[in-house]
């Protein structure tokens, strides 16, 4: 007894050894490497272009380098005196922005890991066709009537091991090995065996046959992953068009503070000139009240254009994922490209834009745009409900086969067990369950033909606004382009306006309310044509982006 206690119980610990010695930063490291299997082996079907996806941010990442070097607020870490503290203001050009949004951004983040947690859904649907495995080991010590007549009492060990197969046809497969040894402590002490052996095969021929029926999680599984994958292409696109527009605007209203600014230097100059000709008794106090008044209202427009930069550069850190109290600035050398913009004589190639373009555009929307993609093969996807809903309909006919060979032993039992395949039992059974009633089955039938209608509806209408957008982007740079062109003309008006009212002023020929509304009109050209630049700027990423053509950095 005491040797066969020790074999049951080595056995035993070798078994949860060999389960429960796996930590789980193995199983961790398992489900990483199995999710980013599918999601290598899908990525080749959405992008040409190298797969580096990863759901692992970087861990010198700007967020955390900005609380420890510029000593941020958090909630989670106090203030200290750090020797790495600085006040120092960083400068982040555009490309740069981009990047750190995607390192930084939680629902860039998040957008990732969704996709990650679709993999690892895909995982579980493909286990189900794989072969499963199982096993235990027991250890009983029993006795029946103590003390009577007929008592048997003994040690009972017993360790079975099975497996099960489903196949992609819908059959199935299980199959049982239970080993039984008992030892008595009565009577004569001896020992007995039992083998048993169980076979059992289940294969529908009708309701849920079929190799599409079975596999339909699988495949809508695959098609799932290869969705968000095309979905997350679109992501990043619309991503760094957000964040180039933010920047933009940005740079936009930063360029209306210098623009303000020189607003302010004019009007007070003229300010100044006017109470110095009031002095001398050649201005009115109306005059100077007039002027006055602008003076002011043009301080005041410098204090509105740098509180809305504050605001709009507070938007854009949050935007790529850095706090707003973060020492950010933009690049000035952004700033000065803008201003080289808005003096090029051609911001945008108009070539293109001939009167039948917007023909070829919208086809380069329909192979290129991974959100269209998806919604036409979500067609796919209804029509395959439809099938898999009328083979519901069917009725129930399954033909089980089993085998069994040997016996099981107990306590009581002092003989070896027999295994002898001929003295097997086996079975083959034909069940039919004829479809009676099929009410919830006959409406899942009917929802489907109507969900794949609203797939058809889904993939006209997305086809109608690709094409509303293509026509509106290429009807928008056209304006803009021509708007640009009166901008720049108008402040070349507006500033020659300027010098010659100074110059009338100071021959008394004009009155001061002309000088005024001069300076004032040249200050709302120079920002309507900062506008403008922008403007005619981001409709072309906005027709890249409609297009699917915009470009995407490869480690993004």
């Amino acid at each position: 007894m005491n040797f066969f206690l020790k074999l049951q119980f080595l056995l035993l610990a070798v078994l949860l050894a060999s389960v429960g010695c796996r930590s789980t930063a193995d199983y961790e490291k398992k489900a990483d490497d199995v999710a980013y299997f599918y999601i290598s082996n899908t990525w080749s079907e959405v992008s040409a272009g190298t797969n580096t996806f990863t759901i692992e941010r970087p861990s010198d990442t700007l967020r955390k380098k900005l609380f420890t070097e510029q000593q941020l607020i958090s909630y989670t870490n106090n203030i200290s005196s750090d020797k790495n503290f600085t006040n120092e203001i960083v400068f982040i050009p555009l490309g740069d922005a981009i990047q750190i949004a995607a390192q930084n951004n939680n629902d860039y983040q998040k957008t990732k890991e969704g996709i990650f947690e679709t993999a690892l859904t895909l995982r579980l649907e493909d286990h189900k066709f794989e072969t499963s495995y199982q096993g235990m080991i027991s250890a009983l010590l029993s006795s029946s009537n103590p003390g009577g007549d007929d008592d048997s009492t003994g040690v009972k060990g017993s360790a079975d091991a099975g497996f099960s197969k489903k196949f992609e046809t819908g059959a199935s497969l299980s199959g049982k090995l239970a080993f039984d040894l008992v030892k008595l402590l009565t009577l004569d002490k001896s020992s007995a065996y039992g083998l048993l052996a169980d076979l059992s095969v289940s294969i529908p021929l009708l309701r849920g046959a079929g190799v599409d029926v079975n596999t339909e999680s699988l495949t809508q599984a695959q098609r799932n992953l290869l969705y968000s994958l095309r979905s997350f292409v679109q992501y990043r696109q619309d991503f760094i068009f957000s964040v180039s527009r933010s920047y933009l605007n940005t740079i936009e209203t930063k360029q209306k503070i210098v623009n303000a600014e020189e607003n302010y230097k004019r009007i007070n100059t003229s300010t100044e000139r006017i109470l110095s000709l009031a002095d001398a008794g050649r201005m009115s106090a109306n005059d100077v009240g007039q002027a006055l008044q602008d003076r002011i209202s043009s301080e005041n427009s410098v204090i509105a254009a740098k509180n809305s930069y504050a605001t709009q550069l507070d938007s854009l850190k949050m935007l790529i994922g850095l706090p707003p109290d973060a020492m950010i600035e933009i690049d000035e050398r952004e700033t000065v490209r803008l201003e080289e913009l808005s003096k090029s004589k051609e911001l945008i190639d108009l070539a293109f834009l001939e009167e039948d373009i917007t023909t070829d555009l919208t086809y380069q929307s329909f192979s290129n745009r991974q959100d269209f993609l998806n919604i036409i093969d979500r067609v796919d996807d209804a029509e395959r409900k439809v099938n898999l809903a009328a083979n519901n309909l069917k009725a129930d006919l399954t033909l089980d086969l089993g085998a069994s060979v040997g016996e099981s032993k107990g306590i009581g039992s002092s003989e070896d067990a027999s295994f002898r395949i001929d003295e097997g039992s086996y079975s083959a059974i034909l069940k039919m369950d004829l479809p009676w009633d099929r009410t919830s089955e006959m409406v899942a039938f009917r929802k489907s033909l109507i969900n794949y209608d609203n797939s058809l509806y889904n993939l006209r209408d997305k086809e109608d606004n690709i094409k509303f957008e293509i026509r509106q982007d290429v009807r928008n740079i056209v304006e803009l382009d021509k708007t640009l062109i009166l901008q720049k003309e108008a402040v070349r008006i507006a500033s020659n306006r300027v010098e010659s009212t100074e110059l009338f002023m100071q021959a008394g020929r004009v009155e001061v309310r002309d000088l005024l509304n001069a300076q004032n009109a040249l200050f709302r050209a120079q920002d309507s044509l900062t506008s403008a630049v922008v403007s005619l700027y981001l409709s072309g990423m906005q027709l890249e982006l409609d297009t699917g053509k915009l470009e995407v950095p490869e480690n993004l």
